[in-house]
């Protein structure tokens, strides 16, 4: 494939020019018309001559046409690899909003499958090593790895009070703890 868009990506030209002389087709002499043709560069170049009849023609091949289909078939597999349906939400070709739902949900079963062998990996190779070093028995440690954000309890304002009862916590944790659920105190003097 690499040849072929090497060959085809771009159009061959065809350089006439009537009644030249052949020594002036031979490549390999230096400063024939054929020797200035084959070393201009690609881009920016430009041939003036006073031929009447000179011309240049572009010869493209019927196969370049079929390049479209070949960048498309790149750019989703670099899609693919990102492993995300997220990008293509944003490109022209993009989904629908069903597919994107779909293709969203397909993303999260893989995330997670990942998670449970980086899990299964780390703790059995990582946390469990590290445990037997401190000099503790791993199964009753029973170090575990947990994805996501940590649940914070809600506390209701009458266990915090029985909590103060109790003597579990003081005057200014359970004020701190008001204050942190919404209750509006002012300073203790």
């Amino acid at each position: 494939m690499i040849t072929q868009f090497r060959k085809f990506s771009a159009p061959n030209e065809l350089w006439i020019f009537p009644n030249l002389p052949a020594s002036e087709l031979d490549v390999e002499r230096e400063g024939s018309v054929a020797w200035h043709i084959k070393n201009m560069p690609p881009s920016g170049a430009r041939w003036v001559t006073n031929q009447a009849e000179a011309d240049v023609k572009l010869a493209v091949a019927e196969r370049s046409r079929g390049f479209d289909s070949y960048v498309r078939n790149l750019m989703d597999e670099y899609h693919l690899g990102l492993q995300t349906p997220v990008l293509r939400l944003f490109v022209e070709r993009g989904f629908t909003e069903a597919s994107a739902k779909v293709a969203a949900e397909l993303a999260e079963r893989k995330v997670a499958a990942l998670q449970r062998f980086i899990k299964r990996v780390v703790e059995r190779q990582v946390f469990r090593q590290v445990v037997e070093q401190a000099g503790i028995n791993p199964d009753e440690a029973n170090v575990r790895l947990h994805w996501g954000r940590p649940v914070k309890p809600r506390m209701a304002v009458g266990d915090m009070l029985k909590a103060y009862e109790l003597g579990v916590i003081t005057r200014g944790e359970l004020r701190r703890m008001l204050v942190k659920g919404g209750w509006e105190l002012q300073q203790e003097e």
